[in-house]
Parts: C-alpha cells; sequence; structure tokens
C-alpha cells in the first residue's frame, strides 16, 4: 500500500517522483514506499530492579532512542530493456549503495532529511511491466532524528556588554572581568520547530576574546560550554555540535574543555556569548530543527 504521495525524494545523487530530473533513457523512477518515516522511533527503556524489599523499578532519567528503520520502495522504467537496466544499476549504484553513508530528502508540507545506509538486499521484480521493475529495500538511520532542510540563523554579540561610561574618581589598578549577567539584546534566539532536541547546529565565534573568560550558553536550558583558548581580532572559533569537532580559524582545535556539548530543545532556545565586552566580538548560530 503507496505510503508516500507523489512527493519528490532524493536518496543519494538520484532523485525520485519529479518527470524533470530523470536519469538518460528512463520513462519514469519513482518512489511510493516509505514505511518509518511518519513513526516516531523506538526509546530504550532504562531501568534498574529496586530490589528484593521494594516493588517496582527506578527508572532512568533519559531514554534513548534506537536507530530509525525504513522500508522504501518503487519502480523504474527504461525507453527500452538496456535503459532499465542501467536505471536499475543507477539504483544500486547511487541510490542505495552497500556501506556508504548517504542523505534522504522529502519534500514533504516542511521538507526534510535523514542520513541512511542500506541494511538489506534490493530486492527487484523484473516482471511488473515490459522495460521495468519494482523494488524495495530496507534502511538503517543510526541518527534517529529527521532535520529541516531550511536553517535557522541568529547572531549576537556578547552578554558582558558594560552599562553607562567611567565612574570618576577612578582606583588603580583597574579590574575589567567577565561579566555574569546578560540581556536580551545579546541573545542569539534559535527556535527548534521541531519535536527532539537539534544537536545538529554550529556557533562562530568571532574575536577578540578573552583567555579562559568566556563562555557559551543555553540560558533556555542552563548548560553551556567553553574551551581553554582565546582569540585575536578577527579570528573565529567554529564550534561543531553535531560532530563535536571545534576548529580554530579553520584548523582542528584539541584543547581542554569545560561543560559539555548541548542541544537545542523544542522551542525556543536563548543562545548567549558571556565573555568580556567588545563591540566586534559576535556569535553566529546556525541551527537545523529536529523531529522524531
Amino acid at each position: 500500500m503507496p505510503t508516500i504521495h507523489k512527493q519528490r525524494v532524493e536518496a543519494g545523487s538520484l532523485t525520485f517522483n519529479d518527470p524533470s530530473s530523470l536519469p538518460p533513457g528512463a520513462v519514469s523512477c519513482g518512489i511510493d514506499v516509505l514505511d518509518g518515516w511518519k513513526n516516531s522511533p523506538e526509546p530504550d527503556v532504562v531501568a534498574t530492579d529496586l530490589g528484593l524489599m521494594r516493588d517496582g523499578m527506578e527508572l532512568g532519567a533519559v531514554f534513548p532512542v534506537r536507530a530509525r528503520y525504513l522500508v522504501v520502495g518503487g519502480w523504474g522504467l527504461g525507453v527500452d530493456e538496456e535503459n532499465a537496466e542501467l536505471l536499475h544499476d543507477a539504483l544500486a549504484r547511487d541510490a542505495f549503495p552497500r556501506d556508504k553513508l548517504l542523505k534522504m530528502v522529502r519534500y514533504e508540507a516542511v521538507p526534510k532529511y535523514v542520513w541512511y545506509r542500506r541494511s538489506g538486499a534490493l530486492e527487484t521484480e523484473w516482471d511488473a511491466v515490459e522495460n521495468g521493475f519494482r523494488w524495495q529495500t530496507t534502511l538503517v538511520c543510526a541518527d534517529p532524528f529527521k532535520y529541516s532542510v531550511s536553517q535557522e540563523m541568529d547572531s549576537a554579540g556578547t552578554a558582558g556588554v558594560s552599562e553607562t561610561g567611567m565612574s570618576f574618581p577612578v582606583t588603580f589598578p583597574l579590574s575589567f572581568t567577565t561579566v555574569a549577567a546578560g540581556s536580551t539584546d545579546t541573545t542569539a534566539g534559535i527556535i527548534n520547530h521541531g519535536t527532539a532536541p537539534s544537536r545538529s547546529f554550529s556557533a562562530v565565534i568571532t574575536g577578540p576574546l578573552s583567555d579562559g573568560g568566556w563562555r557559551l550558553r543555553n540560558d533556555t536550558t542552563d548548560e553551556e560550554l567553553w574551551f581553554d583558548t582565546g582569540l585575536g581580532p578577527s579570528e573565529t572559533l567554529t564550534l561543531d555540535f553535531a560532530r563535536q569537532i571545534v576548529y580554530l580559524n579553520g584548523f582542528p582545535y584539541v584543547g581542554k574543555k569545560s561543560g559539555d556539548w548541548f542541544a537545542l530543545q523544542p522551542g525556543d532556545n536563548d543562545i548567549r556569548l558571556y565573555a568580556d565586552f567588545n563591540a566586534s566580538t559576535t556569535v553566529t548560530v546556525t541551527a537545523e530543527s529536529a523531529w522524531e
């Protein structure tokens, strides 16, 4: 029974359900089965027996989500037998090869994508129509969430903004430290429009930035992260939360980390860079919403 309604689908480098994007020699190439796309992935229930003197179990604080499995199927039709076989080869080579991590995009009401690998045989029925065939296979998405094709982006300065000017008379030596409290005009406001926490986002900090005197914080969840490095003027530090990698001026950086890599919860997320104030310092957050 069809589970997808003529929506454009891109799997690897092949496009389905789009007459304007057919491979050479193909009359038609489509997907009409995509089981598991609309379902929530299965949670892994973490629990411990309370013991002989008490009934029940102690539930874990987090039930991690297992991988998502997809059953995908469709058809191919060539102008002749040779082109039908070439279309089948393209299916096995470009859309559903073995041992390759590829991206599938479904252009539904809110276009979303998943990362997948083929986990079953590519089954083919050649007796479907002349010069055509039906096919089906199974996919596993180790990252079970679906992500938005479009991205949210917002920029802000530091949250350590000094308030008026300097009071006189001044007392030396002067001491400038990181301000602990932020203000609303220094917030990178990111909305996760989905239903699942999203780690598919990055933050790019542009210096100057004091070494050890800063932290990137999600004020919505009270989680924060920082590294033992500073930045000179116009230098950049990129925090890739999806892969948990840091780049200093485009090169991988390995240093002492404090806090932890956090996620963007569904709804509003207020991201602030707490640091010594400098008008040139900025943080730019780019994120994708996530769905179960």
